[in-house]
Parts: structure tokens; C-alpha cells; sequence
């Protein structure tokens, strides 16, 4: 039997936070830690309690990471998931920007909330479509600089599709090529671009298309 995934719901808008967390705590596959209304609890639950993800509400971003400090807690800092409104372009900033591994809008079905947090857990990421479509949005429309290892038009389009969060097989079926040469184009890509997963690839693109 799997152990419980815990978490550590860190949300300022108390209906949500007590909802949420109730949510979370009936569902077998969660265990919540507690759940914390500012920067200063989160800080104070990392630094006594060992969890594996914190839903982590976008607004205390900056206060938190301003405040904490790992090496004055005994746990290293877990996953983040961001909670937040709507997924715009500020929001993808946020997301690279403290390396979180998903992003939650507070107006998902909690049925896909819990699939996000399962994924993101067993799988290190996952971003809702429309994170993802965003990014691959941009990817699309904006050109890459990409000036010292040039990506093959065929490795640009398989780096499209995996931004967008397809997976070797889905691109195979979509390029009508064999999951094997998708494999090495991948490997080709992650090579050029310096990046080690899709999160690494996630967030080269989307930094270069801003460029």
C-alpha cells in the first residue's frame, strides 16, 4: 500500500482554505499536515512538520520566500503547488520563477485538483491545459534564441508538444512517426537546451520566448 502524499494547504481566503483542506483530508491518497493562513505559519509548520507538497496560495509568494530561510529547518522544502485565480502570463512568471511543479486555480473541480496533486507528486509536474496552452501559445508565436544550438524544425515541433504536455506515444501518433525517433529527437532537444525534464524544457521555452 502507498503511503499518503501529505500536505500543507498555505491559503490567505479562510472559506477556500477550510473547504479545501476538509477536501483533501477525506481523500485517501492525502494526508493535511495543517493549514495555514500566512507566511510566517507555513514558515513555522516547514520547520516542525515533514511534508511531501505545500498548496501554497500565490499571493504569499513573495513574503514567504522573503522570510525563509532552509537552513534554519530541519526539512529541505517540499514541492510547491500554486493556488491562485486564473492562469495569465503574470501567473506563468510565478510558477518559473519559484520552481513550483503545478498550478491549482481555485476555479477547478477539486476532483481535478486532487489529479493535479497526484500527478504532480508521482510524476515531479503538472499544469493544468490551460498552462500549458499558454506556454505553447507563446511558443508558437514568438521565435526562440536559440542561436548557439539551432533545434531542428522537426525537434522545434516535438518540443512544442511536449511544452504542451504530450507524451512520447501521443507525439508518435500525432507526427505518424516511431516512438523511438521521438525518443531521440527528445533526447537531442533536452541536449541543446541544457535540460535535464519537462520541467527544465517548460521553463527554457518560455524564457527564451520572451527574449
Amino acid at each position: 500500500m502507498e503511503s499518503k502524499i501529505r500536505l500543507i494547504v498555505a491559503e490567505t481566503r479562510a472559506l477556500f482554505r477550510e473547504s479545501f483542506s476538509t477536501l483533501l483530508f477525506s481523500c485517501q491518497d492525502f494526508t493535511v499536515m495543517c493549514d495555514v493562513a500566512s507566511s510566517s505559519s507555513l514558515t513555522e509548520a516547514l520547520a516542525t512538520k515533514t511534508t511531501d507538497i505545500v498548496l501554497l496560495d500565490s499571493d504569499l509568494i513573495f513574503d514567504f520566500f522573503k522570510h525563509f530561510r532552509p537552513h534554519q529547518n530541519k526539512n529541505l522544502l517540499p514541492k510547491i503547488i500554486l493556488i491562485g485565480e486564473d492562469e495569465d502570463h503574470e501567473v506563468v512568471d510565478q510558477i518559473l520563477s519559484v520552481n513550483a511543479c503545478a498550478y491549482i486555480s481555485r476555479k477547478l473541480d477539486f476532483s481535478i485538483c486532487y489529479e493535479i496533486i497526484r500527478r504532480a507528486h508521482s510524476h515531479g509536474h503538472c499544469f493544468s491545459h490551460k498552462a500549458f496552452q499558454k506556454i505553447g501559445d507563446m511558443a508558437r508565436t514568438k521565435s526562440y534564441s536559440l542561436k548557439q544550438k539551432q533545434l531542428s524544425k522537426r525537434e522545434h515541433e516535438i518540443a512544442e508538444l511536449l511544452v504542451g504536455g504530450k507524451i512520447e506515444k501521443e507525439i508518435s501518433a500525432l507526427l505518424t512517426i516511431a516512438e523511438n525517433t521521438v525518443h531521440a529527437h527528445r533526447k537531442n532537444i533536452y541536449r541543446k537546451t541544457g535540460s535535464h525534464n519537462s520541467t527544465d524544457l517548460t521553463n527554457y521555452m518560455y524564457r527564451s520566448s520572451r527574449d
